[in-house]
């Protein structure tokens, strides 16, 4: 049976290994029977395997009526440069290049989905309750036969995938989805639909096999229905409001939810913005959507989903992402499970505005630094990875993940190709069947110079050659032969020239581009010299495709250190919202870039990259316990910098206090509280400067104390709340006085003492202990209000700095909660130290909003 399944099925051992699992597990008592389920098996055909659908229409959208300078605007739109010629037709064939699994460990989604697998009495009793006879012959001595309903799974699922341009992205993870939805017998039935679009921005929807349907088709009498809808929700149709009406229809009638492919950081940048964000839970199972009762997100927004002001055309539509946790949300909130709660919009009318009329809040923002500012770690790395790439496509995508950044999903890929710093090489629409043979291409050199910065050498080398690889096996050449048809192309069939050629000119610029070492390596295409005058006419010509390309990368020096981003540190982050009357904290994984400073052999200092940009510094007047000090509230743009990951540890002093001094002796152990990962406490203000002038000698590169600007921008991270964690503090979140409370949060431990550096979540910059543990010296002088700050990131350093009293920030272990907001001042003569201060450093070498990767080691 099981050979039977391996082949018949093209299961792996893993899978049904897990399949039987989970039949066992389903196999509960009084549930042990042989049920018929009324369900359409969605099998795994040839072409699932290369594509996504075998019957796709194409996708007659033309996404270039999208406004392409909006923040909301995330479709890639054919570049405006010179095309890329596409690869030569013929007898050449694509290599496939596997994806790599959008969906990891689907048994974990399967037990997650698991309470939604139970069954139901369907009809009239009519089968014979063998076990239920027995006990009645047993207990009363009647021969007579106990009958029961047939049993058959609750649900049935209906999955809708958005054919928008920008989903053809996602094809491997539509395929992993239906595999998951269907193989472990979860559901009675499971089919497919389609939403498509016509070449005015309408949608429709459609089956399988191509059929226009009304949207009503899809409900059902007995409401025991499932509607994912699979979608980024970038399309014209999202923002215009065509897709809302279709929801509207099923909302009413059974539970609609919308599977979101790209994660909630990025949901601000599609349709989803102007929705309003809640949390819904159930408070009976089989409900549909509308019938869900909201909780807002956010305080300000509750008037906008109570019942009394809220508009009738008001919907309610759940949204997932691709998280174990949250499909478990997703069932508990469908069978009516106490304490589920699932995220979603309350979405009306005046929430939807056609693409084209949406305000650009930034028209003149540059591309590169937009996405900079806005992508994830992972993604800015791949970019760059794909800068030094001569040509772009889907596999060649994947190849460069499997090979050098294995950690990416899907939703980088996405970030990559959908920002602005890429470009589609052709106009043609994508869809599904053309998604692998689609070139993209860097938006400009100079753009391509700039990413090409944030990676090694010999990765940008590396790349090259793996890409050479790829497009030579393509070709059917070998290596020999492709380089030789580089340096050549006249050689080559007429219709592999112009790629040829094209590919010589952006590897050409790439390897010039990185100095005099590798320039010998740049394919430079020779002309076939037939006479003196045509020979330099013919060079001439070539020398037009092979451009001499930019200066070699000068290494940005500062004092004797060259500065790189070089390391990727992962953390946990956390949020704290209110529901009814309880605190919920969720976690959730981050990344950030870095590089590590060693301090000795064993040793090192952690330091993450703070993006540039521009912040509200202060505390609004509504922000509750908070002082005039903290205000009037101002813009502050902040230019990009690095940032100790924690306060400095007492082994760190140690470490650089036995260093040579500068201006003044260090005591190696000055701290009340011992151990070696606590924070040095009991430092005053001269005491940190001396830390970061002696390691700023010893490595080379400057160090110093942030500017209160600084502190605050990187301890926000993005947020406006009190706490970078939400509207309130909790001992499970910080280290403060747990004895006390902020904005109705709740009281917990007070450990009065300091804890380990790294003991709670990072904020979403991957920064630890930023409220509370220790307060943290700025460089600063002390003034009362923001009258007159600086709004340039700079530290507010008067005249006559010498005796004014100096700036603490974040809080510590022995103070209350208001005292740890990220708003909050302190102030403190220079030469005071007690057994709550300490410090972090920052360091300032930055390129473009960016820290530069060494070019060299000199």
């Amino acid at each position: 049976m099981i050979s039977v399944l391996g082949q018949r099925l093209d299961l792996t051992g893993t899978e049904i290994a897990e399949a039987i699992w989970l039949a066992g597990q389903l196999s509960v008592e009084g549930d042990r029977h042989t049920v018929e389920v009324n369900s359409e098996r969605v099998e795994e055909s040839e072409s699932d395997r290369n594509g996504w659908e075998d019957n796709l229409q194409e996708d007659s959208a033309n996404d270039s009526r999208e406004d392409p300078g909006s923040t909301t605007e995330i479709v890639p739109q054919p570049g405006e440069s010179e095309e890329f010629p596409p690869f030569p037709e013929g007898h050449y064939k694509p290599i496939p290049i596997p994806d790599p699994a959008a969906i990891p460990e689907t048994l974990q989604y399967a037990r997650a989905l698991r309470p939604l697998a139970h069954k139901i009495a369907v009809g009239k009793p009519e089968i014979v309750d063998e076990r239920a006879t027995v006990a009645q012959i047993a207990d009363t001595g009647v021969w007579q036969p106990v009958l029961r309903a047939k049993l058959e799974l609750w649900l049935d699922v209906v999955v809708v995938y958005d054919r928008s341009p920008s989903m053809c992205l996602w094809g491997r993870f539509a395929k992993d989805l239906r595999q998951l939805l269907s193989r472990y017998g979860q559901f009675r039935d499971l089919r497919e639909w389609f939403f498509d679009y016509d070449a005015s921005g309408g949608v429709t929807l459609r089956s399988r096999n191509g059929t226009v349907h009304n949207p009503r088709e899809l409900l059902t009498g007995d409401r025991r229905r499932l509607i994912l809808i699979i979608s980024d929700c970038v399309a014209p149709a999202w923002h215009g409001g065509q897709i809302r009406d279709v929801v509207a229809v099923w909302a009413d009638h059974c539970l609609t939810v919308l599977l979101q492919v790209f994660p909630e950081r990025l949901w601000s940048r599609t349709a989803l913005a102007r929705a309003t964000m809640v949390l819904f839970e159930a408070k009976q199972p089989g409900l549909a959507s509308n019938e869900l009762t909201p909780r807002p997100r956010l305080y300000w927004d509750r008037d906008r989903i109570d019942p009394k002001h809220c508009p009738p055309s008001q919907i309610y539509l759940p949204i997932i992402t691709l998280d174990p946790e949250i499909f478990s949300d997703l069932a508990g909130v469908a069978v009516g499970a106490q304490r589920a709660r699932i995220a979603g919009i309350a979405w009306d009318e005046s929430d939807c505005q056609p693409l084209q009329h949406l305000p650009n809040s930034s028209p003149q923002r540059d591309p590169l630094e937009f996405f900079q500012l806005t992508a994830s770690p992972t993604a800015q790395r791949l970019a760059s990875l794909l800068a030094a790439a001569p040509v772009i496509n889907l596999p060649i995508v994947r190849l460069i993940q499997r090979s050098m950044l294995p950690q990416s999903n899907p939703a980088h890929v996405a970030e990559v190709l959908m920002s602005r710093v890429f470009t589609r090489v052709s106009s043609v629409a994508p869809t599904l069947e053309n998604a692998d043979s689609l070139l993209y291409q860097v938006r400009s050199e100079p753009v391509r110079q700039q990413l090409l910065d944030q990676i090694d050498l010999l990765e940008t080398v590396d790349v090259i050659e793996q890409v050479s690889a790829y497009v030579a096996r393509r070709l059917g050449k070998s290596m020999e032969q492709f380089k030789a048809l580089l340096r050549y192309p006249q050689q080559a069939r007429s219709e592999e020239g112009a790629f040829l050629r094209a590919f010589a000119r952006v590897t050409g610029t790439v390897l010039r581009s990185l100095g005099d070492e590798f320039a010998a390596l740049a394919p430079r295409p020779e002309p076939q010299l037939i006479g003196a005058t045509a020979g330099a006419m013919q060079l001439e010509e070539l020398e037009k495709d092979v451009p001499d390309g930019f200066p070699p990368l000068q290494s940005l020096e500062y004092e004797s250190a060259v500065i790189e981003i070089q390391d990727i540190f992962e953390f946990e982050t956390a949020t704290i919202t209110r529901n009814n009357d309880d605190w919920v904290i969720q976690r959730r994984p981050g990344e950030a870039e870095g590089y590590v400073e060693p301090l000795n052999d064993e040793l090192r200092l952690e330091m993450l990259a703070i993006p540039s940009g521009t912040f509200l510094m202060g505390a609004p007047e509504r922000e509750p316990e908070s002082q005039d000090s903290e205000r009037p509230q101002h813009e502050v743009t902040v230019p990009a910098f690095l940032m100790g990951r924690y306060p400095v540890t007492q082994a760190q002093w140690r470490v650089v206090a036995s260093y040579p001094a500068i201006g003044r002796e260090l005591n190696p152990e000055p701290s009340r509280f011992k151990g070696d990962d606590l924070p040095v406490e009991r430092v005053n203000w001269h005491d940190a400067v001396e830390f970061c002038q002696r390691l700023s000698q010893q490595t080379g590169t400057t160090y110093r104390l942030p500017s209160e600007a600084e502190w605050e921008y990187a301890c926000r991270a993005g947020t406006q709340t009190p706490f970078y964690f939400g509207e309130t503090l909790t001992p499970e979140l910080a280290n403060y006085d747990g004895n006390y409370t902020y904005n109705g949060g709740p009281k917990g431990v007070y450990r009065e003492s300091t804890t380990p550096v790294g003991s709670f979540p990072a904020n979403a910059w991957g920064l630890c202990d930023m409220h509370g543990n220790v307060w943290e010296w700025c460089q600063d002088d002390w003034h009362s209000n923001y009258k007159g700050a600086p709004e340039d990131g700079s530290a507010w350093v008067d005249d006559d700095s010498q005796n004014k009293r100096k700036v603490l920030r974040g809080g510590s272990w022995d103070v209350i909660p208001r005292l740890c907001r990220c708003a909050i001042r302190y102030d403190l003569t220079r030469v005071y130290f007690i057994n709550n201060r300490g410090f972090r450093v920052v360091c300032v070498p930055v390129v473009a909003g960016r820290v530069p990767r060494a070019m060299d080691s000199s």
